[in-house]
């Protein structure tokens, strides 16, 4: 072990060192007797201090008072050649861990022992507990990190935030630049070397290559001595794993972006192509309507016109609503009524709708049939030219399972029934498959009843 044994008498130095010798212990010493020289003492690594008490300008408080500034591990035996308990105290309460006289120097090497012992428990603890400060440090950061790194996207790609709970954490105060290029698909490896070429304690460059070769994400870690290495080298480990997550996670927005897009412009393509062939059906059962005899077929290829401008119409509406697995009923009724207003109203619409009841969420492949019956119900209506007539629907919850949508109007249909034919075969074919739905035509008005089946995957709406 090595000593620094602070005296200036050479008969007391050979005392002290014949005492230790005979305690078997192999010391590497080093005498000083200036208050100046024990600095540079103290840089050498040393295990324990033993000081005179008395000394030329200096005291062994002072010495005491000086380690514990510099090297407050230290321990400290201070040997005088007079019994002063007073003295002693002081000696101890400044922080010396054992009093020796100097004709008592047999118990010496217990001392040195006892002390270096002691010191080292207390250096395990002081290191133990700064490794869990440390690490309660690290985790806090990561965990700060990740919620940085959570609101991050393929729009959002900010790295200044992120940037800063790193630099703001001392466990990589040499963290140069963070950036991310989100529009870059590439492949992501590890490159060890920092800018030019040169490493400095675990620092580490992480780049992200795209088809060009071109870096787009560059990610640069140095972590000097500020703390424990191994602790900085996880730090490091777990951020670029947070970020070659988020990295990841950003691609994959990305794709799937491009995917909807696709299924957009395809949707669209449809929407348009579907249209047209509603147009060319329309224009066709339009010219045979110039050929047709008789007020029964007019009557009959007029409605079939209508009821293909209605599916125009509900194409448009539905390419509109924007859905693709459920609508919301009511908000789709509203916009099929609308459109249907536009159609036969030149000015204020004598009809108006009255939608009652909680919101009812349908399986898009059910909007068709409910938007045809709708359509000519909401055209027969317009047709009877009733003023400040109502059309209401109202939704009735009938357990868990399904909702009753009641439609009813106070219009005398008498006389046009047959307004109400594609209505009533829709219904008879909805009765064939789920009962509880039917029409009734009378002089107060027309009343129809519709169960909807409750969708099983709600969690969709």
């Amino acid at each position: 072990m090595r000593i620094v044994l602070a005296e200036d008498d050479p008969f007391d130095i050979k005392l002290v060192q014949s005492a230790v010798r005979r305690g078997d212990l192999d010391v590497d010493w080093l005498l000083i007797d200036k208050l100046e020289d024990l600095r540079g003492a103290l840089c050498q690594n040393v295990d324990l201090v033993i000081a005179d008490f008395h000394l030329v300008g200096f005291t062994a408080l002072d010495i005491i008072d000086q380690i514990n500034i510099l090297a407050p591990t230290v321990p400290v035996i201070v040997i005088t050649g007079a019994l002063d308990d007073e003295r002693a105290a002081e000696c101890i309460k400044h922080g010396a861990v054992d009093y020796l006289l100097k004709d008592r120097m047999v118990r010496i090497a217990e001392a040195i022992k006892a002390a270096v012992k002691q010191a080292a428990a207390e250096n395990a603890k002081i290191i133990a507990e700064n490794q869990i400060k440390l690490s309660l440090s690290v985790q806090k950061t990561i965990n700060a990190v990740l919620r940085c790194a959570q609101e991050l996207n393929s729009e959002k790609h900010d790295m200044t935030p992120l940037l800063q709970v790193i630099r703001d954490s001392g466990l990589c105060p040499d963290v140069r630049s963070i950036s991310l290029d989100c529009h870059s698909l590439g492949l992501y490896h590890i490159d060890d070397s920092i800018e030019n070429g040169q490493t400095r304690g675990s620092a580490q460059t992480f780049r992200l290559h795209d088809s060009d070769a071109q870096p787009s994400l560059l990610i640069i870690l140095a972590a000097q001595a500020c703390g424990d290495s191994v602790i900085s080298s996880m730090f490091i480990e777990e951020v670029t794993g947070i970020l070659s997550s988020t990295l990841r996670r950003i691609r994959s927005e990305l794709r799937m972006r491009k995917s909807l897009l696709d299924q957009e412009e395809l949707v669209r393509e449809l929407h348009h192509r579907v249209m047209n062939n509603l147009s060319i059906i329309r224009v066709l059962i339009s010219l045979e309507a110039d050929d047709a005899t008789g007020e029964v077929w007019t009557a009959r290829v007029s409605r079939l016109e209508t009821r293909i401008s209605a599916l125009a119409e509900i194409q448009e509406t539905l390419y509109d609503f924007g859905g693709y697995s459920f609508i919301r009923l009511f908000e789709f009724i509203r916009s099929l009524f609308a459109n249907q207003v536009i159609k036969f109203c030149t000015s204020e619409p004598s009809v108006r709708l009255d939608c009652q009841g909680d919101e009812i969420v349908i399986p898009l492949e059910l909007s068709t049939d409910f938007a045809l019956i709708l359509c000519d119900i909401f055209t027969a209506a317009f047709n009877a030219c009733a003023e400040n007539s109502a059309i209401t629907i109202k939704s009735e919850r009938m357990g868990s399972d399904h909702f009753i949508l009641h439609v009813s109007d106070e219009i005398d249909h008498r006389g046009h029934e047959s307004q109400f034919s594609l209505v009533k075969s829709l219904l008879s074919s909805k009765n064939a498959q789920s009962p509880n739905s039917g029409l009734e035509l009378g002089e107060s008005g027309m009343k129809l009843w519709i169960r909807i089946n409750t969708p099983q995957d709600k969690h969709r709406y």
